[in-house]
């Protein structure tokens, strides 16, 4: 997951992994889903390929720099 979000790669993430609030910036919650809920992940994976954000994933400095100040 970290090595994901470092390198830019859209990712819609389970709220069973520990820490998952803390690593991924808050402006990206909305891709953290309740575990298990199979029809959300659909529904959010159509919702990211069919949006600006997946460019938006791209600028891999922001989310690194993210990664970095919380558990560099």
């Amino acid at each position: 997951m970290g090595e994901a979000l470092s390198a830019g790669i859209p990712t819609i993430l389970f709220d069973s992994i520990p820490g998952v609030f803390e690593l991924v910036p808050e402006k990206y919650h909305h891709l953290i889903i309740p575990n298990g809920d199979y029809k959300q992940f659909k529904i959010k994976l159509i919702e990211l390929m069919e949006s600006h954000e997946i460019h938006e994933f791209q600028d891999s400095l922001l989310l690194s720099n993210h990664i970095m100040e919380h558990f560099g």
